[in-house]
């Protein structure tokens, strides 16, 4: 009865990464240096146009020039300190740089100036989303909706906002009303999708996605979620093609190499699986599921100490990841070095109680150990969490048999039978033996 090495089953949430609508008066032209080059010579002709400086500040913001665009909204500010239009480009350039508090003091001067100001409103809500305060993102949402009903990306913004509250049906409205707006609006199609998945719904998030790819078949992270929805299908070969396909729009695409790394582990490539693993931490050093995965790959090549040292680093990145303490505990124990693997398996229930597998891991070292009546308490635990944890039943029904506590034993093979899968045959007929020869 060999068990998994566990990764990471909350990577839906990571993965499905979201485009957030941020407001700002964009350049449409483009040739973003002729943009530049147009407002110099404006400004050369009258230093004191504070909106020329708010425009060349959004084309700096568009080619990426955070620190210009927002010296740009000083000197317009310092022109004009009443220019809503100014406070508001300059907080979405400080959330870009990930300056939430500067973001969101600017969004409130902005509507200090102009209370009615719906772009202010939704982009203020992005800040607090970014910030996890989602009652006053959505609050922010429905300001903006209030001054402007049709606005369509502050439908889309306070779906996102549902989605992490795990109220899938507000959210999916939302995208809805979005899609009555802009019909063109991809990202809202990919968001539906990412809910409709969350619900279990795996045909209708396909559909959304690709709907989604109809708009815009260079969207990347249409093709990265379908991936995922193709892969809770059991359809391998389509998400790996779907991953591959978003690698070939944006080559930097971390969490695309992470999918795929995962479907290759599922499908036993061990060597593809951790290729992108790899490829996906020299993109993003901090990726601590990507170590948890190369770090399960590890392990089921028999690299024991590679796997050990990639879940130190995921535990480096992100000390509260009960998943990296639970592997890392697999290894060491996989190692014999099991007062290491109790510890590691403490600390994972530490962080998360519910985790069976934790427990279940933990009696079985101390199996090893020799201490029984611990390993039963664990067992226990893990079927409180777990009722169908045949597995659990199994060893608790060998230790209560070793302990002299018969009665028990007897009760747990007979749950062993009742929710062994029928691969445990063998383990099933021993079982039936044990029964047997105790009930005599």
């Amino acid at each position: 009865m060999k068990r998994l090495i566990k990764i990471s089953i909350i990577f839906i949430i990571l993965v499905f990464f979201l485009t957030l609508y941020l407001y700002v008066a964009y350049y449409h032209k483009r040739d973003l240096n002729r943009a530049i080059s147009d407002y110099n010579r404006t400004l050369d002709i009258n230093s004191r146009d504070a909106s020329a400086y708010v425009s060349r500040g959004n084309v700096y913001y568009n080619k990426g020039d955070l620190d210009r665009a927002i010296s740009d909204y000083n000197r317009a500010l310092e022109i004009n300190p009443r220019l809503a239009e100014a406070y508001t480009s300059r907080g979405i350039a400080y959330a870009k740089k990930g300056d939430l508090d500067k973001a969101i003091s600017d969004f409130n001067r902005a509507l200090e100036i102009n209370p009615r100001l719906a772009e202010a409103y939704n982009n203020r809500g992005l800040a607090y989303y970014y910030k996890g305060d989602l009652d006053r993102a959505i609050s922010d949402y429905n300001r903006a909706l209030e001054i402007n009903p049709r606005f369509a990306e502050a439908y889309y913004n306070r779906g996102l906002a549902y989605i992490k509250k795990d109220n899938l049906n507000r959210a999916i409205s939302d995208y809805n009303r979005a899609l009555e707006i802009n019909p063109k609006l991809a990202e809202a199609y990919t968001s539906r999708g990412i809910a409709y998945a969350k619900k279990g719904d795996l045909d209708k998030a396909i559909s959304d996605f690709n709907r989604a790819l109809e708009i815009n078949p260079r969207l990347a992270k249409a093709y990265n979620n379908r991936g995922l929805a193709y892969y809770y299908k059991g359809d391998l070969d389509r998400a790996i093609s779907d991953f591959t396909k978003a690698l070939e729009i944006n080559p930097r695409y971390a969490m695309a190499y992470y999918n795929r790394g995962l479907v290759y582990y599922h499908k036993g490539d061990l060597d593809r699986a951790i290729s992108d693993y790899t490829k996906a931490l020299e993109i993003n050093p901090k990726h601590a599921e990507a170590y948890l995965g190369r770090g399960a790959a590890y392990i089921n090549k028999g690299d024991l100490d590679r796997a050990i040292s990639d879940f130190t680093k995921a535990l480096e990145i992100n000390p509260r990841y009960a998943e990296a303490y639970y592997n890392r505990g697999a290894a060491y124990a996989n190692k014999g070095d099991l007062d290491r693997a109790i510890s590691d398996y403490t600390r994972a229930l530490e962080i998360n109680p519910r985790d069976a597998d934790a427990y279940y891991d933990r009696g079985l070292a101390y199996i090893k150990k020799g201490n029984l009546n611990r390993a039963i308490s664990d067992f226990n635990r893990a079927l409180e969490i777990n009722p169908k944890l045949a597995e659990a039943y199994f060893n608790k029904a060998v230790v209560c048999e070793k302990v002299g506590r018969i009665k028990e034993a007897i009760e747990a093979y007979k749950d062993f039978i009742k929710y062994a899968p029928p691969q445990y045959y063998s383990y099933i007929e021993y079982a039936k033996q044990r029964i047997e020869a105790l009930s005599k």
